[in-house]
């Protein structure tokens, strides 16, 4: 009988013997000691070979070469692990996994791998699988990722800007050393966040910008800034601060339609004022006994009319004024013979009759007018020739006859205007194709005719105007083929005489006529063609061109316009549609 020890021998040796025979199912051993089985000769899976860690920027790319089976079959594909300094795992790499067939040049080749972690100190592992196996080299040496900085550029295109016109302010954010930014942008104006402009979010490829686009409704300074809202990875940023002056547009003086291109009036409307703070319209209503009352959008131009939207005022009201300091409206009534007077309330712009609420004037008063320095207002009285003349209490705005009560004009006076240095007064006269001229004394405002005390100026002479500069005057003339006649004025003793070109032509029965107030430009209205003359004025001749296009459309039979005080607006009552048309000004 054998001993105990030598059948244990002899059951190992057969056992090795058979783990030998061929095609016996033989086991597999990783290099970490993992096993496995398959129908292979005993083979070993090698660690990653090589693996280093590089920084560039804010990215790591970790690098190492290929693991193989038993140095003949590639691995399947390898994961990457990221530790920190001190070695404690902090998860997979962004990169990770790594198929095998990303090898360069193939899978028997090198790998990488791309990290983007945050600001800190790393070391890398790589593990290379296999079927159930896996293996993994040693750690790679540390390295150390920066802080990302960031930084936010502002421009604005058009810089300068216009008012009206559209600004884009373009933030242009960049991460250095490299990185794409995942925050929002802000837009300030002084500090103040710009409405609409708020947490833009950023373009989605290089270069990263947002935008902000607005326009501004008066000029003046604005310091722009734009802000980078960043995260933990990168850091806010705020760009230099951009100054923009923003300008009123140098005017072209054409005229465009609102929209809505008119209001409604009441019948057969006639003249037209706005109130020096550019709030309130008033329009005269030829055709009934009424004054529209309208509040302005300093900035859209746009009317809206007032409750109620109409005062009495008298039969067939005809041409209204308003105060230099906003406080009256004063209006002639044409077959009533008197000159209406309002109180107007600054806030709202409603106007409410004086007590007494007219004072008596010539016959047929058509157009009227108030000095510039708001002490006298005159009344050019169509059927008695005559110009009634009073003094204005500034604290009441309740008016007063002068002594004389009246001075002679011509035949079937219709406009009168006074020069804004306060020195004399001009009135058409329809039916005698004149205008009679007047020098004003500047203490008590009484008028007296120069010398000669008329000059010839045409068919129809209907409305003037003068130019702020005083240089000029130019006469609406309403025969069948409408003109403008353009007169020079003798600014030390306020005599007209003819420019060398004595005409430009206008519309069928030009009727009213208005100049801007910077002097560049001249319109005129044509009650034959239902439109508006549009002409530029030269400020060293005086000469008229004409804008393109030429003219404008309006309603029916227009007849009274004006030009609002900041000039960015005209309006001009029709008095066929008993309505006012409304037009911006560039």
């Amino acid at each position: 009988m054998l001993k105990r020890t030598t059948w244990l021998a002899i059951v190992a040796v057969t056992v090795a013997i058979a783990a030998l025979a061929p095609g016996s199912a033989l086991a597999y051993f990783s290099a970490t000691g993992v096993s496995g089985s398959a129908n292979a000769a005993l083979a070993k899976l090698s660690a990653p070979g090589s693996p280093q860690a590089e920084v560039s920027g804010t990215a790591v790319t970790v690098k190492w070469t290929a693991s193989t089976v038993n140095a003949t079959t590639a691995a399947s594909s390898y994961t990457v692990e990221r530790y920190s300094s001190g070695g404690q795992e902090l998860g997979a790499a962004g990169c990770s996994p790594v198929s095998a067939s990303a090898g360069q040049p193939n899978a028997f080749g090198s790998f990488s791998c791309a990290d983007s972690p945050a600001a800190g100190t790393y070391k890398y592992r790589v593990t290379a699988h296999y079927k159930t196996w896996a293996t993994a080299s040693a750690f790679t040496a540390t390295v150390t990722v920066a802080a990302a900085s960031s930084s936010t550029a502002l421009a604005a295109t058009p810089n300068p800007a216009t008012t009206g016109q559209q600004v884009t302010y373009t933030a242009t954010v960049t991460i250095a050393p490299s990185g794409k930014p995942t925050g929002k942008v802000e837009f300030f104006d002084a500090g103040t966040p710009i409405a609409g402009c708020t947490a833009q979010t950023l373009s989605s490829s290089s270069p990263y910008t947002a935008s902000c686009q607005l326009s501004y409704s008066a000029s003046g300074t604005h310091t722009v800034t734009a802000g980078f809202l960043g995260d933990a990875t990168y850091p806010s940023s705020t760009s230099s601060p951009l100054s923009e002056t923003v300008t009123a547009p140098t005017s072209s003086g054409l005229l465009t339609a609102l929209s809505p291109a008119s209001v409604a009036a009441e019948s057969g409307t006639a003249r037209v004022v706005v109130s020096p703070d550019g709030k309130s319209v008033y329009a005269s209503n030829r055709g009934g006994t009424t004054v529209s009352q309208y509040v302005r959008n300093p900035e859209t131009g746009k009317l809206t009319a007032l409750s109620p939207a109409s005062v009495t005022a008298g039969n067939s009201p005809e041409g209204v004024v308003v105060s230099p300091d906003g406080k009256n409206v004063y209006v002639s009534i044409r077959y009533s013979n008197t000159v209406a007077q309002y109180s107007r309330n600054s806030e709202t712009g409603k106007l409410t009759p004086l007590s007494p609420a007219t004072i008596e004037a010539g016959n047929g008063p058509i157009g009227i007018a108030i000095s510039a320095d708001g002490k006298d207002v005159y009344a050019a009285n169509s059927t008695s020739e005559t110009v009634s003349q009073y003094s204005r209490n500034s604290e009441t705005g309740r008016l007063t006859a002068l002594s004389p009560t009246k001075v002679a004009a011509g035949a079937n006076a219709h406009g009168v205007v006074l020069s804004a240095d306060g020195k004399n007064a001009y009135v058409t006269n329809y039916n005698a194709g004149t205008v009679s001229q007047y020098s004003r004394n500047q203490s008590t405002g009484a008028l007296s005719a120069l010398s000669p005390a008329t000059v010839s100026v045409g068919t129809n002479p209907h409305d003037l105007a003068i130019t702020k500069d005083g240089k000029n005057v130019y006469i609406a003339d309403s025969a069948s083929s409408g003109v403008v006649r353009q007169m020079a004025r003798n600014q030390e003793t306020g005599a007209l005489s003819t420019l060398s070109h004595a005409t430009v032509a206008a519309g069928e029965y030009s009727e009213c006529i208005a100049i801007s107030p910077n002097d560049e430009s001249v319109y005129v209205t044509s009650f034959g063609t239902s439109y508006v003359s549009q002409y530029a004025r030269n400020a060293s001749t005086g000469e008229l061109t004409a804008l393109k296009p030429s003219s404008i459309a309006t309603g029916s039979e227009p007849e009274g316009i004006v030009v609002s005080p900041e000039g960015n607006s005209v309006y001009v009552t029709s008095f066929g549609t008993n309505s006012i048309s409304q037009f911006s000004r560039f």
